[in-house]
């Protein structure tokens, strides 16, 4: 009588233990989601996606045109930079408050109100003194995006080490380019303009591959 008390008691216990490990691994699991949505978000709404594909190739065509002719086409197309700004900036506050409380980073807001701020400058004196504050702007906007850049990088390297040790360093030498810039503004006039349109370009296919993500 006592053999099938101790099948029972095996099987009872076997259970347990699967039943255990079964909500060990599912935990690690939604730990590694979470992590992977407070990088970068691995879900968006359809307004935002939109947002950040139109500020996408804003931002191409942008760079496109200021590498053909770079300071007659940085005053002509001010206002389409202005835009560009104030779209990113608004999907940017839109997507920080879309997110879930728990997983929301004042660094995104931070970053959405910067961009905001510069389009309004834009708009209401970008035209006028465009040619003389613009290498101080960029400056200043460089050293943003580094920093944020690098603090994205550091969480990214808690899952891949090797991609967020390159994005680190490659904040590291935007932040260094953002300083020269800024410290600089005039002898780097020219060369800001080509800055612009290489950071429009990789910003702009940035956000299209951020808004096709799932």
């Amino acid at each position: 009588m006592e053999t099938p008390f101790l099948f029972v008691s095996q099987t009872e216990t076997s259970k347990l233990f699967i039943y255990f490990i079964d909500i060990f691994y599912k935990n690690k699991y939604n730990s590694f989601i979470i992590r992977l949505y407070y990088i970068g978000g691995i879900e968006m709404k359809f307004s935002n996606r939109l947002l950040l594909f139109l500020a996408g190739v804003v931002f191409v065509l942008l760079g496109l045109f200021l590498f053909t002719n770079p300071v007659a086409n940085l005053v002509a197309y001010s206002w389409w930079i202005a835009f560009d700004l104030l779209v990113s900036s608004i999907a940017a506050i839109l997507g920080y408050f879309s997110a879930p409380k728990e997983l929301r980073s004042p660094v995104y807001l931070f970053q959405g109100f910067v961009s905001l701020l510069l389009a309004l400058y834009l708009v209401a004196y970008g035209f006028v003194t465009l040619p003389v504050v613009i290498p101080t702007i960029v400056g200043i906007w460089l050293i943003v995006e580094a920093i944020i850049a690098f603090f994205k990088g550091k969480r990214l390297g808690l899952i891949f080490p090797i991609i967020g040790s390159n994005i680190t360093w490659v904040a590291l030498l935007v932040f260094l380019l953002g300083l020269v810039i800024l410290f600089n503004p005039v002898a780097t006039g020219v060369f800001v303009v080509y800055v612009i349109a290489f950071s429009f370009l990789v910003t702009g296919f940035t956000y299209i591959i951020e808004a096709f993500r799932k």
